[in-house]
């Protein structure tokens, strides 16, 4: 027993021991390792890359947070805009009300309601809610977007005007060569080549200039020549609207009229109104015949429908109509004229001194294929008849202007001699209708006479004075200004006292002079 306690006691501190000599040890090789210069050198170097890499980490780890922000905005903001988008082409497909055509309001971004509607309609609707009549500018805009059309591409512009010297300083149209085809006579170019606009697929010209420019001349010019391409009416007929009562006023009754001449703002609506019935009636004629011009009309038929000019000196007496209705309604059928008139060789050639946007709406303008400047006051006016500058920096020269269709050409415009009598005289030459039925205008006579035709001389009441006499230039006396007075009282028309004081003449200078007489004693 004893023994093996002893052996037990003998293991156990030899097991200490050898603990102790372990620890021991590991306690030098510890300290050894420690105290080792290579170590110490490898500790520090492992310490100064901890330090110089804490910044770079730091820096990495702050841009990587700004780059999650940055596409934790961009997606939030991608989202925003997709849901606005699908709102607001949401709200495009809503359809108008059938009552009032209108569209609804929609509730959008921040509570604000949004209009879908054309510009002034929902103020033509607001107008009509409350039985009042829309102004002939809301109207107006409110046709300009509903007829609205893509401009055309502006056509080149010359480079330079041609030397003045090339251009004759005027151009007589009675002496000037016949198209070969049907054509509105304008003018010639410098190289002396007749400049005609065909009136084949013509469409609608707009015609502008300050006053003295020539633009009067040229629209008579252009009346003299589709009179001397055909005076009989049977190809081409004329419809003149003329209430400034100076250029086509004289007008006889010509066989290739379409209408009287038009001198007051009632009876240009008329025609206008006219002109539209014509319109519509030709394109009943073409859809019958499969046609879809007056010229494929007459190849499936053999019949001719005549082409159709009219011809409107000072447009802004129309458009700027005191009477905002007739104004009004003016417009909207010259309008449709003017989109629908190519095709049934119905064409409009509008004349003004201004022509801006208050003149010529852009749903009127729009429709002009072509176009006539004499010098223009602005730029601007120039791009509004040519679709580029250049009309603005014509020489003062009259009937010097510059001419739009296929291209833009200087031109040295015609002259028919208004001031001088010579279309007057013209005009006296060519054949009248036979008779004016009560119904409708006009029966044409088809001979054209050699010579004007003898007229019976016309019984003038003048009151025991001398007879009116046309080439009187000075001012009425007392006792023909009475006797003019005493005559409207009774008659009740200026143009009733024209004719009978002046041997049957109607409108031009003596239209004036009888009214301002009228007028003195009032």
């Amino acid at each position: 027993m004893t023994t093996s306690r002893g052996c037990r006691d003998r293991i156990a501190s030899l097991l200490a021991l050898a603990a102790l000599m372990v620890v021991a040890l590991l306690l030098v090789g510890w300290l050894a390792h420690a105290l080792d210069p290579d170590v110490r050198r490898e500790q520090l170097a492992r310490e100064r890359i901890r330090t110089q890499q804490a910044p770079a980490r730091e820096a990495a780890l702050t841009t990587l947070l700004w780059g999650a922000v940055a596409i934790g905005l961009g997606t939030a903001a991608g989202l925003g805009i997709t849901l606005v988008m699908d709102r607001h082409a949401r709200a495009r497909h809503l359809r108008a009300d059938a009552t009032t055509g209108l569209f609804p309001q929609v509730r959008g971004e921040g509570g604000l309601f949004v209009n879908h509607n054309e510009p002034g309609a929902q103020s033509l609707a607001a107008l009509a809610a409350a039985g009042r009549r829309p102004t002939a500018a809301l109207a107006g805009r409110v046709i300009d977007a509903q007829y609205r059309q893509p401009a055309p591409p502006p056509p080149p512009m010359p480079q330079a005007l041609e030397p003045q010297a090339r251009y004759p300083v005027q151009v007589d149209v009675y002496s000037a060569p016949l198209p070969r085809d049907l054509a509105l006579p304008v003018g010639v170019s410098g190289d002396g080549q007749q400049i005609a606009l065909p009136l084949r697929n013509l469409g609608n010209v707009l015609v502008a200039g300050l006053p003295g420019g020539g633009k009067s001349e040229l629209l008579a010019s252009m009346i003299a020549g589709l009179l001397r391409q055909d005076a009989t009416g049977q190809r081409v007929q004329i419809a003149a609207i003329d209430t400034k009562l100076v250029s086509f006023g004289n007008l006889p009754a010509l066989a290739a009229l379409y209408a009287p001449p038009a001198l007051e703002m009632d009876d240009a609506s008329a025609l206008t109104e006219a002109l539209l019935a014509e319109v519509r009636r030709r394109f009943q004629q073409l859809h019958a015949a499969g046609a879809r011009s007056v010229e494929e009309y007459q190849t499936r038929t053999g019949e001719t429908l005549p082409y159709v000019v009219a011809v409107i000196d000072e447009l802004a007496d129309l458009t700027a109509d005191s009477d905002r209705r007739r104004g009004a309604a003016w417009l909207a059928a010259a309008t449709e004229i003017g989109r629908k008139g190519r095709a049934a060789g119905v064409s409009l050639v509008m004349a003004t001194q201004r022509p801006s946007a208050d003149v010529i709406p852009s749903s009127l303008r729009n429709l002009a294929g072509a176009g006539v400047a004499f010098r223009l006051a602005r730029a601007d006016d120039s791009r509004l008849v040519l679709d580029a500058p250049g009309a603005e920096i014509l020489p003062a020269t009259p009937g010097r202007c510059l001419v739009r269709h296929r291209d833009t050409t200087p031109a040295q415009a015609y002259h028919a001699g208004l001031e001088g009598g010579a279309f007057d005289r013209y005009c006296a030459t060519l054949p009248r209708v036979d008779s004016v039925e009560a119904s409708g205008w006009p029966v044409r006579s088809t001979g054209i006479p050699a010579s004007p035709p003898a007229q019976e001389p016309v019984p003038v009441n003048t009151g025991g004075i001398p007879v009116f006499d046309t080439a009187q230039t000075g001012d009425y006396t007392p006792e023909q200004i009475a006797h003019i007075r005493e005559r409207y009282a009774e008659l009740g028309s200026l143009k009733a006292v024209q004719r009978e004081l002046y041997d049957g003449q109607e409108g031009g200078y003596w239209f004036y002079r009888v009214r301002e007489a009228v007028e003195a004693g009032r």
